[in-house]
């Protein structure tokens, strides 16, 4: 029991720590994902090419303000990312 505790908390920990470390940047012509504990990795969608943008959000998510932000790109090759944990998020 104690160590699915240790287990627990400690994945807890290194969630946040990479929520807090994550960046969503947006500006009048693209929209960048920042994220990475010790390398940066990068994401960028230029405006004209989202087709969608959705938040997910759980019951849990709801009671504490939090919601995944789902960014689709429709052109060329359809791709997707997703802002875990975004503060208030409607």
């Amino acid at each position: 029991l104690l160590a699915g505790g240790l287990f627990a908390a400690a994945r807890f920990a290194i969630w946040t720590w990479r929520m807090m470390r994550t960046q969503l940047v947006v500006t009048t012509r693209r929209v960048m994902l920042e994220s990475g504990l010790f390398a940066r990795q990068a994401t960028e969608f230029p405006l004209e090419e989202i087709g969608s943008l959705h938040v997910e959000q759980t019951a849990v998510g709801h009671m504490l303000d939090v919601g995944d932000m789902v960014i689709v790109c429709e052109a060329g090759t359809r791709r997707q990312a997703i802002v875990m944990a975004l503060p208030s998020p409607a």
